[in-house]
């Protein structure tokens, strides 16, 4: 990619990663299927296996809570087998949000690989990407993992510090109430922006061969010195985009009739589309401003091509 002396807006930085996929059909169109029917089946495992599960254990609290006598038979096998339905939801959402962490986790990085190549104008093929994903995953994994630590320790904390300041709001007076709650829009600001950083070193860590863990999260801190205030107008706006996707998943899950099955999985059909679409913006957007701050760190950026003798990335990508 020629250098550049002008720093890009925050507008062109979305423009770009907008269309960055269409620079590479080729790649981007079998890696989005992919993402996407792996979405899929995580959706409907969700409506097979968990939802009914939910509605049976919503029937029986509710059961539990109609019987008067809490020493009855009726209720001692009513409780043992909400019991047995909790312990069984626990398992089925352990491994199943376990086997989406590796699965979501490889192909953000096979992913990466794609953006930051195709950004620098080099047009590999989905094959081609794979090779190089396989040869140099240690790294990201590794950095994934790291992130996946921090952002889970934050969020422990951050909902212990909620229930927390819920409980001296109870206490207290209007104004200490104002000024908790403040203190709360502060730490989710911190968490949300930290989070970015955080999701910016898996960038730095698939970029910059040999730079992982907390080696990747340090390299990005610095990278984004400078350049903080567009990375946090990047990150209101991944989050504004989220919350929408969010929200229009709950709205047509709440709305749609459970007796209508084919409502159910169209409405899981079009979230999974959405969420990847997405997903990859948000890495193209990473990607984008990933080698904005290498640019103004290090006015440009150094590429080793890949060999596909031997599927090997030298030094560095961009």
């Amino acid at each position: 990619m020629a250098n550049s002396t002008n720093s890009l807006s925050t507008l062109e930085i979305l423009w770009k990663a907008l269309v960055l996929p269409f620079k590479n059909s080729k790649l981007f169109l079998p890696l989005f299927l992919i993402t996407f029917l792996s979405s899929s089946v995580f959706f409907f495992s969700i409506l097979i296996f968990i939802l009914p599960l939910l509605t049976d254990l919503t029937l029986k609290i509710n059961e539990l809570g109609l019987t008067a006598d809490p020493s009855s038979p009726e209720f001692a096998i009513l409780l043992a087998a909400f019991k047995k339905d909790v312990t069984r939801l626990l398992v089925d959402e352990s491994i199943e949000v376990l086997l989406a962490f590796i699965i979501n986790s490889l192909l953000m990085i096979v992913t990466l690989y794609a953006t930051i190549t195709t950004y620098c104008g080099k047009l590999f093929s989905i094959v081609e990407v794979l090779i190089m994903a396989k040869n140099n995953i240690k790294g990201p994994i590794l950095t994934q993992l790291f992130v996946a630590f921090l952002n889970s320790a934050c969020l422990v904390l951050f909902i212990l510090l909620f229930i927390f300041v819920a409980v001296l709001i109870s206490w207290k007076s209007a104004i200490f109430s104002i000024l908790l709650i403040l203190i709360i829009l502060l730490v989710l600001g911190l968490f949300l922006y930290y989070s970015f950083v955080w999701s910016l070193s898996i960038v730095v860590s698939v970029a910059e061969i040999g730079c992982y863990g907390p080696k990747a999260i340090h390299h990005s801190t610095e990278l984004i010195k400078g350049r903080k205030k567009q990375g946090f107008l990047l990150l209101l706006l991944i989050t504004a985009f989220g919350f929408a996707i969010q929200s229009i998943s709950c709205f047509s899950f709440t709305h749609a009739p459970i007796s209508k099955e084919s409502i159910l999985v169209l409405s899981a059909i079009i979230f999974a589309l959405v969420a990847r679409t997405l997903g990859l913006f948000t890495l193209a957007i990473l990607t984008v401003f990933y080698s904005e701050c290498k640019k103004s760190h290090e006015d440009g950026f150094v590429y080793s091509s890949l060999s596909l003798s031997d599927a090997h990335v030298d030094k560095e990508l961009p």
